[in-house]
């Protein structure tokens, strides 16, 4: 659809051709582009058709009159050009599909409908955003919207949580509740500081809100990856009171970056599943704002187009053919007055003027009136000033006050080395005072030994620590100096004069030291002057000296305040305070009699006491944690008892949990990097004895490592889609995998076959994965798996056949567990959870109380029944071959070890963004129901000790529970992108997680802190894996790579 001109009848001379010849010749390739005509039609070009020429420049006076008739000169944008164009746009739209179909892997989503502005001239005033609200919004109810906001709390090291949690409960009042994401300020900061992360963060998201009161702060953070996408964030005032309004006043607004080094930009104003109707209204919107945002107007447009997506061709609007001399661009106003404003650091009455070139200059505030707080304030702010007041001992109050009132006057004119000399002559004035002689040769030693001009490091170091000593023996006489009560007023006078020479001493001395130490000694006598004036005004007893003096380091407080205050209980000598406390193990097993602790007993004495009760010796000695009222000890009993109300008639009972009684070393490094798969790999797993793995990846395959070697052993093929999960058998002698075809296969570990015929029942894909646990059954015969079909099943492996079918689930199964007492967890996208009774599919109880898709299951006793008969803690030493009956006896101890604890508990996560905690034996009501995540929930572990929870969500944060009653204990924040899963070490005191920022993450569970980051994957990783011998943890991704990470 290009614009031609046509040729009058008038006769045209040989100059006039070749003019237009010229001009022809002028027009670029890119314009002769959009012009060409749909392939597979031939034109027929006629003589007349030859000499037309197409104008995307400046055209000359005489073809003014001819242009086409549809064409006016004026400068105005016709409606009925514009419906023209949008319905050959939708037209060649359709053809651009047909061609490309099924091509493409997303044809169903709509395509952003842009128009192209082109401008005449180039403005050289600062641009500015094109703000346009269209009467018809073309975001859809899939679009992801993120809404940064102010930080309620500055600081790099403040916990961002609060913050998300009040603006998410401001939203939710204010009935908004289609925003995906509340970010904080500080979260963009930190989390999206790598490039990688802020280009993720730019596709992450469809529109991004912004507080107005930060909009400023924003573009910085964003990064220009966030720019090129075409994406600008839209402010907002968050403090409005028709909140709901102003969201979608600012969704229904269109941007156009306006730039000052291109002629060319874009806004959307639609998108390809909108009516043609719709798209032309929100043309004309865009147009009649044009004359107050665009610079120089509508004159300035050279042309408009429309393009679909990111399609080559475009479709004409409309053509300007004005030249550049009948374009007026408004004329930027040069600021040549200067920005005055006040500024904190500055005493009162001064402000900052910043010029245009930059410079930068103090002003006075001539409308300032000085009070005598601001007087105050600049005695207390300048030492030199208080060293100067006091320079005649025998002045009354008011020649004090008058002084001093002329001094401060006359310190806001004298520049500083006026100050410096002055100070330098009192000094010098002072020295010529009667001394006693040994002080006079002290310091003339002194000054001999350590120059004033020597600024070395130790030399300031040893100075420092020898004015602190003179520091003190100038307390010693000030207190000694200072009257008892009931003695007579005149002592105090003579009590008063050794005061001030003492202190006139001191500061003969300052001016002999080096300046940093000289400074610092300038401002402690600037409150022994305080002690000094507030001891002339009003007499005060002993203990209320003392306590002035012990407040010389403390420059904000008031020593008249003090002065008058009682001496406070704190300042007296504390005396160490006794409890009468209890041990209590976890089960509630009393640990011998009461007994006297002092408060300040450290941990490190507590083990001692508690390992010597359980009659340990020092070679079979338990490390122990304790527990005061779920306040963990830490440091000693007195810290955990802070916040804690006694009640004197009770015996204190401290709780003490024994921990692993080996250590795992933090992985460190990786050792390996396995390539070998063709796709993504999505399931890891370690045998329970730590001594195999095996993955399953999207190419259909299953391999087997060799870890000594730390390369490929076996490639198991035969399923014919995604393998999706794995499982290892009790024993570790068989694994079993599940693809997206639905059926189940079963591979020898020691030769990689396969065994026996495969599983097959489901009618979808199967989701999970889990055997029999090894006490109820040591010939591992029985495996259970869920599907997306809503079935649970389960399998006799050795017969190949399906014993029991668990039905009842309404939509699709997502995870399964098989519990030590023989029931069975299944979590559904229904909601709910059901109890199963494995010996004959009863269903015992459904568990309620989810919002959306319950994702995860984890048990309080997996880790036992995951290792079976293998003891970490017995990992690399020489061990016995068990007999079957001899390894199921081991197992069960093992697992009632742990049941002393408290019975098998259940965590559930959800879509719903929570956690609950269950007792699933007993009772189908929640223990616990765990708030906090922002996003899903994707993966939930309990520690291997059974003490503690740890939950992955898609929020970027893993949060840390109480496993015992899902108290939150603390988040665990540094990946910038959703945590996919986590694992626990052998000993809880570790954690590593994958995420889809391509990083591993160790995390120190005593600390409460990153321990470790492990980057190295190219993409995002899926799985992870820590061996129960704790030696390796094992990742894979997107990547296509193993790696295997050691210490």
């Amino acid at each position: 659809m290009g614009l031609k001109i046509k040729k009058s009848p008038k006769p045209v001379t040989a100059t006039q051709k070749k003019q237009s010849v010229a001009k022809k010749s002028t027009v670029s390739p890119a314009k002769k582009g959009t012009q060409t005509p749909p392939a597979g039609k031939k034109t027929e070009k006629k003589k007349s058709q030859k000499k037309n020429v197409t104008h995307p420049v400046d055209v000359p006076s005489e073809y003014v009159n001819m242009q086409d008739p549809s064409i006016t000169s004026k400068c105005e944008l016709q409606k009925s050009s514009v419906e023209a164009a949008v319905s050959a746009a939708f037209k060649a739209h359709e053809l651009t599909l047909q061609k490309t179909k099924g091509g493409q892997l997303f044809d169903s989503e709509p395509h952003p409908i842009n128009l192209l502005v082109s401008a005449i001239k180039i403005s050289s005033s600062d641009p500015q955003p094109f703000r346009v609200k269209v009467p018809h919004p073309f975001l859809n109810d899939e679009c992801d919207i993120c809404l940064i906001v102010q930080d309620l709390e500055k600081g790099w090291k403040v916990n961002h949580e609060p913050t998300t949690q009040h603006y998410q409960e401001l939203l939710d009042s204010k009935n908004v509740s289609f925003i995906s994401e509340v970010m904080p300020l500080r979260q963009l900061r930190i989390e999206f500081k790598p490039f990688e992360a802020r280009g993720k963060f730019a596709k992450r998201f469809d529109v991004v809100l912004v507080d107005k009161r930060i909009a400023k702060f924003i573009p910085r953070y964003l990064g220009k990856a966030f720019y090129q996408a075409g994406k600008l964030p839209v402010s907002i005032d968050i403090e409005a009171e028709d909140l709901l309004a102003e969201v979608n006043r600012a969704l229904a607004t269109s941007m156009m970056s306006m730039s000052n080094k291109g002629s060319s930009t874009q806004m959307q104003v639609g998108l390809s599943n909108q009516t043609e109707k719709q798209i032309i209204e929100n043309i004309m919107a865009v147009y009649e704002s044009m004359p107050k945002h665009f610079p120089g107007k509508f004159e300035n447009i050279r042309s408009l187009y429309i393009r679909f997506g990111n399609n080559t061709w475009t479709v004409p609007i409309y053509v300007s053919f004005a030249t550049r001399d009948s374009v007026t661009l408004p004329v930027s106003k040069k600021r040549d007055e200067p920005l005055i404003d006040d500024l904190s650091t500055l005493a009162p009455g001064w402000k900052v003027a910043v010029y245009p070139s930059g410079e930068v200059k103090k002003i006075k505030d001539e409308g300032y009136q000085h009070t005598d707080l601001d007087a105050a304030i600049e005695d207390i702010e300048a030492p030199e000033k208080v060293l100067e007041l006091d320079g005649d001992e025998d002045m009354s109050d008011a020649e004090i006050d008058e002084k001093k009132t002329a001094a401060a006057k006359t310190s806001r004119k004298a520049p500083k080395n006026v100050k410096k000399t002055k100070r330098t002559t009192e000094a010098s004035d002072v020295e010529d005072e009667p001394k006693s002689q040994d002080k006079s040769e002290k310091i003339s030693k002194k000054k001999k030994a350590k120059p004033a001009d020597d600024s070395s490091e130790d030399e300031g170091d040893a100075l420092e620590e020898e004015y602190m000593k003179e520091l003190d023996i100038l307390e010693e006489k000030i207190v000694g100096a200072n009257p008892e009560e009931g003695d007579d007023a005149e002592d105090g006078d003579d009590a008063e004069d050794d005061v001030e020479e003492a202190v006139e001493e001191e500061v003969k001395k300052a001016d002999s030291k080096p300046k940093q130490i000289k400074k610092k000694t300038l401002k402690k006598m600037n409150i022994k002057k305080k002690a000094k004036r507030a001891f002339r005004k009003s007499p005060l007893d002993a203990e209320t000296v003392k306590h002035v003096c012990r407040c010389r380091k403390n420059e904000n407080v008031s020593v008249h305040e003090i002065s008058k205050r009682k001496l406070s209980e704190s300042d007296e000598k504390e005396e160490v305070g006794h409890v009468l406390a209890q041990f209590k193990s976890e089960s509630g097993e009393l640990l011998e009699s009461p007994i006297d602790l002092p408060l300040n007993i450290t941990t490190a004495n507590l083990q001692l006491i508690c390992n010597a009760f359980v009659k340990k010796s020092d070679d079979e000695a338990t490390p122990y944690t304790f527990f005061v009222q779920d306040v963990e000890v830490t440091s000693n009993l007195a810290a955990a008892l802070k916040n804690v109300v006694l009640d004197s008639e009770k015996v204190l009972e401290i709780i003490y949990q024994p921990q692993a009684v080996f250590q795992v070393r933090a992985v460190t490094r990786c050792t390996s990097s396995l390539p070998g798969h063709s796709e993504a790999v999505i399931s890891v797993s370690f045998s329970p004895d730590g001594k195999q793995l095996a993955s399953g990846s999207g190419d259909t395959t299953v391999r087997f490592w060799d870890l000594n070697t730390e390369s490929p052993l076996f490639t198991c093929k035969g399923h014919r889609h995604w393998v999706l999960c794995t499982a290892w058998a009790p024993n570790g002698q068989t694994l079993a995998s599940a693809c997206k075809s639905g059926e189940i296969r079963l591979w020898d570990a020691a030769t990689g076959t396969q065994k026996g015929k495969p599983l097959v029942g489901h009618k979808q894909w199967v989701t999970w994965l889990v055997w029999e646990p090894f006490h109820l059954n040591p010939q591992c015969r029985k495996l259970a798996s869920s599907s997306k079909d809503g079935d649970v099943r389960i399998w006799d492996v050795v017969l190949g056949t399906c014993l029991i079918n668990l039905a009842g689930h309404q939509q699709g199964v997502s995870c399964i567990r098989w519990g030590g007492t023989g029931l069975i967890y299944s979590a559904s996208q229904d909601r709910t959870v059901k109890v199963w009774r494995s010996e004959d599919g009863i269903l015992c109880r459904t568990l309620q109380g989810h919002a959306h898709w319950v994702n995860t299951l984890a048990l309080s006793t997996d880790y036992v029944l995951r290792t079976g008969a293998f003891e970490p803690a017995e990992f690399g030493r020489t061990q016995k071959t068990l007999t079957p009956e001899e390894a199921q006896k081991k197992a069960l101890d093992r697992y009632n070890l742990v049941q002393q604890v408290g019975p098998e508990r259940l965590v559930s996560g959800s879509d719903d963004f929570t956690l609950f905690l269950w007792n699933p034996e007993t009772d189908k009501k929640h223990l616990a129901r765990m708030t906090g995540h922002q996003q899903l929930v994707n993966d939930v572990k309990f520690s291997p000790d059974s003490r503690l929870i740890a939950s992955a969500s898609f929020d970027k944060s893993i949060k840390i529970w109480d496993g015992r009653t899902g108290n939150f204990i603390t988040t665990l924040r540094g990946h910038v992108q959703a945590v996919y899963q986590i694992s626990w070490s052998a000993d809880s005191r570790l954690l590593v997680s994958g995420s889809a920022d391509s990083t591993l993450k160790v995390w120190n569970l005593k600390t409460k802190k990153l321990h470790l980051d492990l980057p190295g994957h190219g993409d995002e990783v899926f799985a992870v894996d820590w061996s129960p011998d704790s030696q390796r943890v094992v990742s894979g991704g997107r990547d296509k790579v193993l790696k295997i990470w050691r210490y």
